[in-house]
């Protein structure tokens, strides 16, 4: 026990506090919505290292609240439960104003763009250039690619290949990358 002098050694044996069968499922409900949300293309993807730990802070807020109602529960209730879940918006809230909306670099994103191509497509070798027509390069340049290029390279996704000398006359080979086999499936 954490006293004003410190730890105090008890013989007493620790408290249980289990969730009620109502709050489980008000707790199970939170738990899937935020894996849902977590997934590719979601909104909580690029805070998912947060969002995934959110459902057991929210556990962790119910039982505070419920050890302040009554200090020798035994079960947390589903209106305490329900009271925890209240909180899960404004966390997640001050959690992206924290990070001021800066979760995710514009090269990573595009990174990941161009890594879930290269799995859904089974791409084993790829161009600079194709890469580029893969993340859909309308507007978009090579300079703009190549950090998320590097992103890839950098985290073992792809590695770069010897430049070929076979390019169209007046431009420049593009740079060909091979794919990690596990991105194929092997």
């Amino acid at each position: 026990m954490l006293t004003t002098e410190g730890v105090k050694q008890t013989e007493d044996p620790p408290h249980l506090m289990r969730l009620s069968s109502d709050a489980k499922g008000v707790f199970d409900i939170l738990r899937k919505e935020i894996e849902g949300r977590i997934g590719e293309d979601r909104d909580l993807r690029p805070i998912s290292g947060f969002a995934s730990k959110l459902p057991g802070l929210i556990a962790r807020i119910a039982l505070t609240m419920q050890a302040m109602q009554k200090v020798n529960s035994e079960k947390i209730t589903s209106d305490t439960m329900q009271a925890a879940l209240a909180w899960a918006p404004p966390l997640l809230g001050h959690f992206r104003a924290m990070l001021k909306n800066a979760a995710e670099r514009p090269e990573h994103k595009l990174a990941r763009r161009l890594l879930a191509s290269l799995k859904r497509n089974k791409v084993s070798e790829i161009s600079g250039r194709d890469a580029l027509r893969m993340v859909d390069g309308n507007g978009l340049s090579m300079s703009e690619l190549n950090p998320a290029l590097t992103v890839l390279v950098d985290h073992g996704w792809i590695r770069p290949l010897q430049v070929s000398k076979s390019a169209k006359p007046g431009r420049r080979a593009s740079q060909h990358y091979a794919t990690h086999p596990q991105s194929l499936g092997h």
